[in-house]
């Protein structure tokens, strides 16, 4: 396994670009916030998957190269899939809620908090799954 954070550059290049773009939609404010956090959650899920099929479980906080290497492929692979279940389930939720939370007009300030909300509990939670 080689050492490389090429990927994540560009996941963060395309993601910013993405969301730039994003800002000139002729939305309204409260579905345009809307869409920039399920575009967020979708990208997480994208990242996540990135890790998976690229094999870069050290992306992740808390984990070195060293440790990644040192754990073998199996329990990477393991290890980025839980992660990638476990966005992919958030990223559903919360798309599914912000629909609803859009057709019962909702204030988007609610969806501002559960979004936050979710995603910290979201990210404490993976903090169970070791390497």
């Amino acid at each position: 396994m080689k050492k490389s954070y090429l990927g994540l550059i560009v996941w963060l290049v395309v993601y910013m670009g993405l969301m730039s773009t994003c800002g000139f939609l002729p939305l309204g404010a409260d579905l345009l916030i809307r869409v920039f956090m399920v575009f967020t959650a979708v990208a997480l899920v994208a990242l996540m998957a990135m890790m998976y099929f690229m094999d870069r479980v050290y992306w992740m906080n808390g984990v070195s190269f060293e440790q990644a290497v040192e754990a073998g492929i199996q329990r990477r692979k393991r290890y980025a899939f839980l992660h990638l279940r476990l966005f992919g389930i958030f990223a559903i939720a919360y798309t599914l809620y912000s629909i609803v939370a859009y057709v019962l007009h909702f204030p988007w300030v609610s969806d501002i908090v559960v979004f936050t909300l979710a995603t910290i509990v979201v990210a404490v939670y993976s903090n169970k799954y070791k390497l």
